[in-house]
């Protein structure tokens, strides 16, 4: 939601039938409108970042090599950058970061 936007919709609060014998506050309006894009800009992020994990995990579920792959490749970072050099506890390292992120 862009600034303009919102300030309509903060504005549009005075032409209420309750509030339309009261005085605009121009502060107060650009303070609201302010909020609500912020909010509402929240939201939407939050609804890309749940859609795209979303994406992942199905991708995940349904491609067996898809997803070793990624195990794959978390278990070599932990490898080489955090020295887990056990097999098994990189791999079930891997698998939990990847529950985490995705799960």
């Amino acid at each position: 939601m862009q600034l303009d936007e919102a300030r309509g919709f903060a504005a549009h609060a005075w032409c209420e039938d309750a509030n339309s014998g009261k005085v605009l506050d121009v502060d107060l309006a650009e303070s609201f409108a302010h909020i609500l894009m912020t909010r509402v800009n929240e939201a939407v992020q939050s609804h890309k970042i749940r859609e795209a994990r979303r994406v992942m995990r199905s991708a995940l579920a349904g491609d067996a090599g898809f997803r070793q792959g990624y195990i794959a490749n978390v278990a070599m970072l932990l490898h080489d950058h955090y020295g887990i050099t056990d097999y098994e506890k990189r791999n079930k390292a891997a698998e939990e970061i990847l529950d985490l992120i995705f799960g």
